[in-house]
């Protein structure tokens, strides 16, 4: 069944969408805010879409599902919205409806409309006034005495306090929200002047409001019965308050056809196809929601999520977090992968509404990546006995958000590790960045990682350094502290540590390379190494990318190796080198400049690449006369890898020739550089030139991007969210 979209902002729209749920009519439901998406109660067959969209983020919408119809449920005075909504659907050729907000009244006496009897008792008494907007109203009530109570929003409140100017005569009732809110800060309305609640108000709640408010005047819309018109009125009348009405945008409007619930509810059933004689048809919609719970307690879960615990018939989860969520009656399966969650939800076919819970945020370094496409695909055959899946994700709350609020930090610029299951270049991070925060899988990883922070600051590698420890975070055994390194190799409880680190001088990194020879081990002549001038260039020739896989071969001391890995500290480098005592002295070098994104691999290559990752660049330094057969094992892995090669000798220079015609249609450019250095002979400076050196260089121009996502290592399943406290 193709779905409906619904843009809602009011009640009616709500109540549509679930009422198509119940007949087996899928809707996708787009909200403007966040609370307009909290008020929506998790429903099967009901999907929500936040944020706020004009006429080409409408469009795009319409276009990635093939909708059925498009429902316009906004607010009446949400015109220019309603404007975008019907312009995106005639360019997408999709029905538009309008849904109505029915103007009319429950009737205190049978055939009377409320609204009619209070506004012609309001008019008899001179205490009523239309008017057509909102610098009407407002250039109205500047002529005149009193305060004001306004029940029409904070859409327009900046406007109309500007041309009000007297903030203190202004009452307004907004609905509580944090935007709503601000809204009224802004203007410089202090806590007694805001009402932030949810209605809907009866005529009681309204003459309370106007009594607290002293207020003479009531600014209201014409927003029909749903939105508690003739209660306010009444109340108006009641306090010997003069009412104040915008009148409804689109009232008596013949640009588009207002349909109320039970006709636009038929339009649909129409042109859906279904007999709107049948009745009870209403095949079993059934949600899985993918949910993050925040750093473990209860306080930290947002509402969204709670409220789909609540209402979950079964859980999901690792063991760990499972416990953490004991307060909930509700059945529970130790089970987080997606084949295991498939398998149970297929063996129970009357189960309707599912939950799969992770620890934190799923959306960072979660157990969760990539959960939701794999259940849309297991699920998308369970559907004969027990009905349509639906998949939902509720992002929570990281560790990372809330360790910075606990600490005042600011972490937008900060760098997000995780050393949780995976491999992580702490230092590297550290020594280019000015705050980092990680995650970390237990304590023994916590003093590894104070012994190497230890070490990088002993060898002047990095700055002053400040560290933040975040324990067991919003559980009750909670410890926020700052620590020296020399403390964190001391720590021995176990349990789930975060980190915060600020590096002095992280922002100071040199964007480009350019380490000097003299910063290299280097006591054996025998060892060869790229000059800082070529290797420059060389490393420019590479065109190194964020995630790169680099073989260095025949690395020699390493300079190539070490500036790629210094370069980003995101890629790897796999150092391969054939000669015993000049892997002795690749050692010493990265032990040197403290690297931990490099591996250093004894082989003479092509032997030994085969149980190495399949490298996205290739730099060959030294080959023993093997070139072709290194370039056509690594291409074999990646046929889009970039390759670079330097060499100095005649009878090397004959590969490169060979290489070039093999490699002829990947553009091979060849470059023969003679560089010479400055040197000072008593009052006089000479040049003193250096051996001439060609570099070749070819392939990755296609691709590179594509070779990369392709060969990342998967999130380990069931990582670190698969414990409390992320």
């Amino acid at each position: 069944m193709k779905p409906v979209l619904i843009f809602s902002g009011t009640t009616e729209g709500r109540k549509l969408a679930y009422r198509l749920a119940a007949r087996g009519i899928p809707s996708v439901v787009s909200v403007a805010t966040d609370y307009g998406a909290e008020v929506m109660e998790p429903h099967a067959g009901v999907e929500v879409i936040e944020g706020r969209m004009d006429r080409e983020a409408m469009a795009e919408a319409m276009r990635r599902r093939d909708f059925l119809c498009v429902v316009d449920a906004t607010h009446p005075f949400a015109v220019l919205v309603s404007q975008e909504i019907k312009a995106a659907c005639e360019h997408e050729a999709l029905s538009y409806l309008r849904l109505s907000r029915s103007a009319q009244s429950k009737s205190p006496e049978p055939g009377q409309d409320a609204a009619a009897v209070w506004e012609e008792e309001l008019q008899q008494k001179g205490r009523l006034h239309f008017f057509d907007d909102v610098k009407e109203a407002a250039l109205y009530l500047r002529e005149r005495e009193g305060n004001i109570l306004l029940t029409t929003g904070s859409k327009e409140l900046r406007r109309f306090s500007a041309l009000l100017d007297d903030e203190k005569r202004l009452y307004v009732r907004v609905l509580p929200s944090i935007e709503a809110i601000r809204a009224c800060e802004e203007i410089g309305l202090c806590g007694k002047q805001i009402f932030a609640v949810q209605g809907p108000f009866s005529t009681a709640m309204n003459r309370a409001f106007l009594k607290h408010a002293d207020a003479r005047f009531l600014l209201t819309k014409e927003s029909g019965e749903a939105g508690g018109y003739p209660q306010k009125l009444e109340a108006a009348a009641c306090e010997g308050a003069v009412a104040l009405v915008l009148r409804d945008p689109e009232r008596g409007s013949s640009d588009v056809e207002r349909m109320q619930e039970q006709d636009l509810y038929e339009r649909i059933i129409s042109l859906s196809g279904m007999e709107q004689e049948v009745k009870d048809y209403a095949p079993a919609l059934r949600c899985l929601t993918i949910a993050g719970m925040g750093p473990g307690s209860r306080m930290e879960r947002t509402r969204k999520v709670q409220r789909a615990l609540e209402q979950a018939e079964i859980l999901f989860g690792a063991e760990t977090v499972l416990k953490a969520l004991s307060d909930l009656a509700t059945p529970k399966e130790a089970v987080y992968r997606a084949e295991e969650i498939a398998a149970w939800l297929s063996a129970h076919p009357k189960i309707r509404r599912a939950v799969a819970v992770y620890a934190g945020d799923i959306g960072f370094y979660s157990g969760a990546s990539g959960l939701q496409k794999k259940m849309q695909t297991l699920l998308s055959g369970n559907g004969e006995q027990g009905g349509t899946w639906t998949v939902q994700v509720l992002n929570g709350i990281s560790s990372v958000s809330y360790l910075a609020g606990r600490l005042g930090i600011c972490w937008q610029n900060a760098a997000l590790l995780s050393a949780h299951g995976r491999r992580c270049n702490v230092i590297g991070h550290v020594r280019t960045h000015g705050c980092c925060f990680l995650l970390l899988s237990g304590v023994s990883q916590l003093r590894q990682i104070g012994a190497g922070l230890e070490q990088a600051s002993a060898c002047g590698i990095l700055g002053t350094i400040r560290i933040y420890v975040g324990y067991q975070l919003s559980c009750p055994e909670e410890k926020i502290w700052q620590a020296t390194t020399e403390e964190l190799q001391r720590l021995e409880a176990e349990g789930l540590y975060t980190l915060c680190i600020l590096h002095s001088d992280g922002d100071g990194k040199s964007l480009l390379p350019g380490i000097a020879d003299a910063a290299f081990q280097r006591r054996r002549r025998s060892v060869p190494m790229t000059k800082e001038e070529i290797r420059t260039l060389a490393l420019c020739k590479l065109r190194l990318s964020r995630h790169f896989v680099l073989y260095d071969v025949g690395a020699g001391t390493g300079s190539v190796s070490i500036e790629a890995a210094l370069c980003c500290e995101e890629g790897f480098v796999y150092s391969i080198e054939k000669k015993p005592e000049a892997c002795e002295l690749l050692r010493q070098n990265q032990r040197r400049f403290l690297i931990d994104n490099m591996e250093i691999v004894e082989a003479e290559a092509p032997d030994g690449l085969d149980r190495l990752p399949a490298p996205t660049h290739l730099f060959i330094g030294g080959s023993s006369g093997r070139a072709e057969e290194i370039i056509a094992k690594v291409q074999e892995r990646n046929p889009q890898v970039r390759v670079v090669m330097t060499c100095v000798s005649l009878e090397t220079l004959g590969e490169l020739k060979a290489l070039m015609r093999r490699y002829g249609d990947q553009a091979p450019e060849l470059l023969q550089l003679q560089v010479s250095r400055g040197k000072t002979l008593g009052a006089y400076h000479l040049l003193e030139g250096q051996n001439p050196v060609f570099l070749l260089s070819f392939g990755g121009e296609k691709g590179i991007a594509e070779s990369i996502s392709s060969l990342e290592p998967e999130e380990k399943e069931g990582g670190r969210d698969a414990k409390p406290g992320n």
